[in-house]
């Protein structure tokens, strides 16, 4: 897991339209795939990171693909999708 920080943007909240647990997650997968320049492994140790239960992370990672904010390359392996590419 890497001891990056991450921000919460102002655009994530207005544009994208998130909060909560969804805002958290995006701004750290916006976080390790460097504003979205590449995929990056995201676990569920990252669970912890941000203060959820596993079966939480689960479903809010599957909240964020169902939107296309967020795309899943590989197994493990998350980005940023084209939608938000486009903003």
């Amino acid at each position: 897991m890497s001891k990056k920080k991450f921000f919460i943007e102002n655009w994530m909240v207005a544009k994208l339209g998130l909060s909560g647990n969804d805002l958290v997650l995006f701004a750290l997968i916006w976080s390790e795939t460097d504003g979205g320049q590449h995929p990056a492994k995201i676990d569920y140790q990252w669970s912890e990171a941000i203060g959820v239960t596993r079966p939480t992370f689960y479903n809010v990672t599957k909240k964020l693909l169902a939107t296309g904010y967020v795309t899943q390359p590989n197994a493990g392996e998350f980005a940023i999708g084209s939608t938000v590419k486009e903003l």
